[in-house]
């Protein structure tokens, strides 16, 4: 399980098309907003937990909320989010700066730009390889190679260029 901290209006992005909003939180409860962009179900949900409750989302994914905290007079929630081993889970903060980011890198006149990421202190390996399969991903979406991580043992793992169909 994963367990981010979020005070209220902040979310997390959970793969590319679901996000969790923290509304409310006061005492022992939290009520959370899930918003759906894409399939079926696009429209929003809300819902309220109780320290301890879990609600599931979909796709074998649910939160559960651990914990309620007052830090720096910020009202926040601990969530953690239960999902598979693939998904990609981002504070909705780290995910849109990942996406700008990739869509910088994106230019069609050139098909094959070198990317150059850097990350600061605090990111372990598994946070660099989840970037960089993401990275790799919007890329090669976009017709382009992807990235590879080939080794990452060290903070700053090496990197391969890969074909487009990997």
């Amino acid at each position: 399980m994963l367990v981010l901290s979020r005070a209220i209006g902040e979310g997390l992005v959970i793969d590319d098309d679901t996000r969790v909003y923290v509304v409310e939180a006061n005492g022992e409860m939290a009520r959370f907003r899930v918003h759906r962009l894409y399939g079926p179900g696009t429209e929003s949900e809300e819902f309220t937990l109780r320290k301890g409750e879990r609600h599931a989302i979909d796709g074998g994914i649910s939160i559960v909320l651990t914990d309620l905290r007052l830090i720096n007079g910020k009202r926040k929630v601990r969530i953690g989010i239960d999902a598979p081993r693939e998904a990609m889970i981002n504070r909705d903060e780290v995910y849109e700066a990942m996406k700008r980011h990739a869509e910088m890198l994106i230019d069609e006149s050139n098909p094959a730009p070198q990317v150059e990421v850097a990350f600061g202190p605090g990111f372990n390996a598994e946070d660099i390889e989840n970037c960089l399969e993401y990275l790799s991903l919007l890329y090669r979406l976009e017709g382009g190679v992807g990235l590879k991580v080939v080794g990452s043992e060290s903070a700053a793992p090496e990197l391969a260029e890969v074909p487009n169909g990997f």
